[in-house]
């Protein structure tokens, strides 16, 4: 089965007059980035029966049973650390070759979370602000430059100098909160349908310093895939930086055509890590 849905890609180039474009505005601390992107329909293939091989796509999902967490909890630094600790077993149940993980990020977010008004100084009444806007744009959290800056910031100088002799990687965990994803649901690019020319290098500006990220091109060789009206206790685990064979996926958040109106908001986890593996 495929989805109808719009996904907005970055460019490369001035803009041309036979497309569709949106600003679009991610904001870090004060500072406000602004983009300007390619809106674009595209067909996403549903599998939530089928299982990605984890180590050939570089994305999967596991199923987990033993604890739902609520979009209140987790904003508990306590709860934050159970969640935490929960995530290594997640991890080496779907590749046994993990060694140890450092999650250094969890952001909590919400689709009515809005940064084009935020970035005006306006809360819409169903923005809360102790959420952030779930991401519309077609990205790569890391470039291989600043996944090894990554690395350097969430580690120890000998913690560092160990990871670096081996294998290691950046990886995200991502699952619903509250209640299954009805709308703006993750999706994925099929890292095996990207080319190298399909991405270029975006700045994203953070307070004390500037970031990259990798900002993905419109495509039509692209193949998506996403889970439709994901439950709690499924998440999907994506690689964002490899140091040695496994595909980094690119990824958004999806504007599926015909989503009902009164569909509830998503609200999601998504933790970031770094990982060591054994070899």
């Amino acid at each position: 089965m495929t989805i109808s849905a719009y996904v907005n890609y970055h460019i490369d180039g001035p803009l041309q007059e036979n497309k569709e474009y949106v600003e679009y505005k991610v904001i870090r601390g004060d500072v406000i980035n602004r983009y300007m992107l390619e809106k674009t329909k595209i067909e996403v293939e549903e599998m939530t029966n089928y299982k990605p091989d984890l180590f050939k796509l570089g994305f999967t999902f596991a199923i987990d049973n033993t604890r739902a967490f609520t979009s209140e909890e987790v904003q508990d630094e306590k709860i934050i650390k159970e969640y935490e600790a929960g995530l290594l077993a997640i991890m080496q149940k779907e590749n046994p070759n993990i060694a140890e993980i450092k999650p250094f990020d969890h952001t909590i977010r919400c689709d009515t979370a809005d940064d084009m008004k935020r970035a005006d100084g306006v809360y819409a009444d169903d923005d809360d602000p102790k959420y952030r806007p779930v991401a519309l744009h077609v990205h790569g959290d890391y470039t291989e430059e600043s996944a090894q800056v990554k690395l350097e910031t969430v580690l120890s100088k000998d913690e560092h100098s160990k990871w670096i002799k081996g294998h290691w990687g950046i990886v995200n965990i991502w699952r619903p909160l509250d209640f299954p994803i009805e709308r703006t649901p993750l999706a994925f690019i099929d890292p095996s349908t990207v080319e190298p020319n399909d991405w270029v290098i975006k700045e994203i500006k953070i307070p004390g310093r500037t970031g990259h990220i990798k900002g993905f091109l419109n495509k039509p060789h692209h193949r998506w895939v996403m889970m439709n009206r994901m439950p709690t206790n499924r998440v999907w685990i994506f690689t964002q930086y490899d140091s040695i064979n496994t595909p980094w996926v690119p990824h958004s958040a999806l504007d599926v055509i015909g989503t009902k109106p009164n569909a509830r908001p998503r609200r999601s986890i998504e933790s970031r890590m770094c990982v060591r593996y054994y070899n």
